[in-house]
């Protein structure tokens, strides 16, 4: 399930890389260019924004492998615009300032970094 927390939103700053809820928010945009952009051009907290770029990561090879294994059926048509309102909601929810938390996905996330931290 997803967890959240309100919290008042961190709307400070004129310029758009300046918001951190904005920040966190374009991370969620498909297939990650803007998480990525966001990681190195925004001038909030690395940490947050990092957060919400490994959802988005996580989510879109889910989504691409999901695709790919069950392209043609009709399940793998799903997926996509599945992808895109899961995205769509997380980020909504990451504009609004809450604390976006999923079990599933921050398992995936901790393996990945014991991985990648044994190498």
């Amino acid at each position: 399930m997803v967890k959240t927390d309100k919290k008042a939103p961190k709307k400070t700053g004129s310029n758009i890389l300046e918001q951190a809820n904005m920040v966190h928010a374009l991370a969620y945009i498909p297939y990650g260019v803007w998480a990525i952009a966001m990681f190195f051009l925004a001038l909030s907290d690395k940490n947050k924004a990092m957060h919400h770029i490994k959802y988005s990561g996580i989510i879109a090879v889910a989504a691409i492998l999901g695709h790919v294994l069950l392209n043609g059926s009709f399940i793998g048509w799903l997926i996509f615009p599945a992808y895109i309102a899961g995205s769509a909601y997380l980020g909504w929810k990451a504009y609004n300032g809450e604390e976006v938390t999923i079990e599933l996905l921050d398992s995936v996330e901790e393996k990945i970094e014991g991985a990648v931290k044994k190498k």
